[in-house]
C-alpha cells in the first residue's frame, strides 16, 4: 500500500503495475516469526526491466490476469457476523455470545455431566532376560503386515 499511497508513492506509484522497463519488481522476503512465516519485509524494488517480458507478450500477461472479486466475493458485515456467530461463538441463533452467556452455558453442562472413571490395565512386566534376537523377531512380526 505504501507503493501506491504511502511514502514510496512518489518513487513507485503506478509503476508497480507496469511490465515494461520502467516497471518495478516485487521482492518477496520470507522471515520466520515464531513458528510461522511472515512476509512483512517484502517490498517493491526500484524500476528495472523484467526478464522475459517484451512488447509482444505483455498484453497476453495482462489478459491472463483473474478478476479476484469475481472469484472471491467480499462478504457483507452481516454475513461476517453470522459466520463469527456460527464458527467462533458456536451459536447458530444469530446473536453474539457474551462472556456471561458462555459461562451460563458451561455451568449448565458441567452440572449435568457425569464422568465415569475406569481403571487402566497395568502393562505386563517386561522380561529383562529377553535377548536382542527376540526383540528383533517381535519387531519383524509387527512390521510384516505393513506396506511401505
Amino acid at each position: 500500500m505504501d507503493a501506491i499511497e504511502g511514502e514510496d508513492a512518489a518513487d513507485l506509484g503506478p509503476r508497480i503495475f507496469d511490465l515494461g522497463p520502467n516497471g518495478t519488481n516485487f521482492r518477496v522476503k520470507v522471515e520466520k516469526q515464531g513458528d510461522y512465516p511472515t512476509y512483512v519485509s517484502s517490498k517493491f524494488a526500484m524500476p528495472s526491466a523484467i526478464d522475459g517480458v517484451n512488447d509482444n507478450n505483455m498484453q497476453s500477461i495482462y489478459d491472463g490476469t483473474i478478476d479476484l472479486p469475481s472469484v472471491f466475493t467480499a462478504k457483507s458485515p452481516e454475513d461476517l457476523k453470522v459466520m463469527l456467530d456460527d464458527h467462533f461463538y458456536c451459536n447458530e441463533g444469530g446473536s453474539t455470545n457474551t462472556n456471561s452467556e458462555v459461562n451460563n452455558v458451561s455451568e449448565s453442562y458441567s452440572s449435568s455431566t457425569t464422568v465415569v472413571q475406569t481403571s487402566v490395565p497395568e502393562p505386563a512386566p517386561s522380561s529383562n532376560n529377553q535377548t536382542k534376537e527376540d526383540e528383533d523377531e517381535v519387531l519383524k512380526e509387527l512390521l510384516a503386515g505393513i506396506d511401505l
